[in-house]
């Protein structure tokens, strides 16, 4: 459970490709992520976006047309929100948004209206410049780029760690923090902070350990990731559903059957993102990708992987 429970480190963790059942013509695309229906998790964007550097983290545009994504230096320190725009039939070379690249900035979220690019960094929240424990700051998106960062502010930020935010439709922020010790997953109004922070209640929150919480535009779904009890170590993925105000009991998603699993693994799989049409998962593994793997003892990069919602059980 250790990896869970330093949010920091968790912050810069960063799936060998299996196969792709159907391949689409890019004239047939919907969407520039668009690969037809996925049966198991293939590598997202080789080369561009998945590459030999640690990737993780995805989040799209509304119109599908630019994803954001972290990449961190081979030894992690440092880590760097990236962007690639879909043009001429591709993804482009990936560059840092403007509001990145000085602090460990990481998980940017853009909002389903696309106003906004919320995320979480160290940076100093004050003018003495000192570095802080992460919080949570967010970017108005505008026609030629981004404004400057804002801090989020009180209840969502404290002096513990904030991390990993996604939103609903109507509001509704969930996010990582250890502020009662454990990392936990915590829900939150915009534009209501007086309504508070309140811990989502679900079996494996309780325990603790939970952190990258993403929920689903209805917030009726929330992917998270979590050490397995008794499994090979690292991180897996699992699914609660809301009903009313009550969450079901957490499953694995998939399964998990080595190297050949659709979305867990051996190795560390977390960071998961939506695409725009709700079709598809997004995530990060540290399984061999890009990448062959690595000695023991060293740690894999990591690269970004898609599969269909709907070959894993997931509406």
């Amino acid at each position: 459970m250790t990896r869970h429970r330093d949010l920091a480190v968790q912050m810069a963790l960063l799936l060998t490709p299996i196969a792709c059942a159907e391949e689409s013509s890019l004239s047939a695309r919907a969407h520039p992520y668009d690969e037809g229906v996925l049966t198991a998790a293939q590598l997202f964007a080789a080369g561009t976006v998945s590459t030999e550097l640690p990737e993780f983290a995805t989040s799209f545009s509304p119109d599908g047309e630019t994803v954001y994504f972290n990449v961190a230096a081979p030894d992690r320190s440092s880590v760097t929100i990236m962007y690639s725009r879909y043009r001429d039939s591709a993804w482009s070379p990936s560059e840092p948004v403007t509001f990145s690249g000085e602090y460990f900035d990481v998980d940017a979220f853009v909002t389903p209206e696309g106003d906004r690019v919320y995320f979480s960094s160290n940076r100093p929240t004050g003018e003495d410049d000192a570095e802080t424990d992460f919080n949570t700051w967010f970017v108005e998106v505008r026609n030629q780029g981004w404004s400057e960062p804002t801090l989020l502010g009180e209840p969502f930020n404290t002096e513990s760690t904030e991390v990993f935010v996604s939103l609903t439709r109507d509001g509704s922020i969930y996010f990582a923090s250890d502020r009662d010790g454990e990392s936990r997953i915590y829900r939150a109004t915009i534009g209501d902070p007086g309504a508070g922070v309140v811990r989502v209640p679900f079996d494996l929150n309780e325990v603790g350990g939970t952190g990258n919480p993403l929920i689903s535009p209805d917030g009726m779904l929330l992917v998270f990731a979590a050490e397995r009890e008794g499994g090979p170590g690292g991180s897996d993925l699992y699914v609660t559903r809301r009903t009313g105000d009550e969450w079901s009991p957490a499953q694995l998603i998939g399964g998990n059957a080595g190297n050949g699993g659709n979305v867990n693994s051996f190795f560390t799989d977390f960071a998961p993102g939506w695409s725009p049409d709700g079709r598809y998962l997004f995530f990060t593994s540290e399984r061999p990708g890009i990448m062959p793997a690595v000695p023991e003892g060293v740690r894999p990069p990591g690269d970004i992987y898609q599969i269909s919602l709907e070959t894993i059980g997931l509406p």
